[in-house]
């Protein structure tokens, strides 16, 4: 199985991840702060990320069937994936 690498990042807005397939895990806001995580295409991981996860956030709707669950929010670092 192929191992998940975190690409890019901005704290407390975005954590862009691949694997197969471009996850980018954005923070939304609240009572509380908590991510949630997007399958995403080769051409939108390509864009200015913090624009769209600002998109993401303000149009949740329009993005809510690519929603993984739970969310990816770290990379592991043990041998579980290999």
């Amino acid at each position: 199985m192929k191992k998940m690498e975190e690409i890019s990042s901005k704290a407390w807005d975005y954590i862009l991840y691949k694997k197969e397939d471009f996850i980018l895990t954005v923070i939304f806001f609240g009572g509380i702060d908590y991510p949630r995580s997007f399958r995403i295409s080769k051409e939108e991981s390509e864009q200015n990320l913090e624009e769209l996860s600002k998109k993401i956030r303000n149009n949740y709707d329009d993005f809510k069937d690519r929603e993984i669950q739970p969310p990816i929010t770290e990379v592991s670092t043990d041998s579980e994936e290999e």
